[in-house]
């Protein structure tokens, strides 16, 4: 799985994947865990953008809202904290 950094800064991140045929299910739809990973990674660089700020962060929950199924061959994930506090922080990822 390749994922290419669009843009990173404090605060946000956007990452792209190009979508192959062994991402997806048997209906043709991406899977799941796949858009898991990339969300996982565009929340941390939208945190951490640096290397040497990693803060020993790890997730302690994570859900999943679908709108629509993923079909397209490219996927944007663009990563937002929402509140970072001095133990919890929260952030969100929009696909597009």
């Amino acid at each position: 799985m390749e994922i290419d950094v669009v843009s990173i800064e404090q605060g946000r991140a956007i990452l792209k994947m190009q979508v192959r045929p062994d991402m997806m299910n048997g209906a043709g739809r991406l899977l799941w865990g796949i858009l898991a990973v990339v969300a996982d990674e565009a929340m941390a660089l939208a945190l951490c953008p640096l290397p040497a700020e990693t803060e020993g962060i790890a997730p302690i929950s994570e859900s999943t809202s679908f709108i629509r199924w993923v079909l397209e061959v490219v996927i944007l994930a663009e990563g937002h904290v929402i509140r970072k506090g001095r133990r919890l922080r929260s952030r969100k990822v929009k696909y597009s």
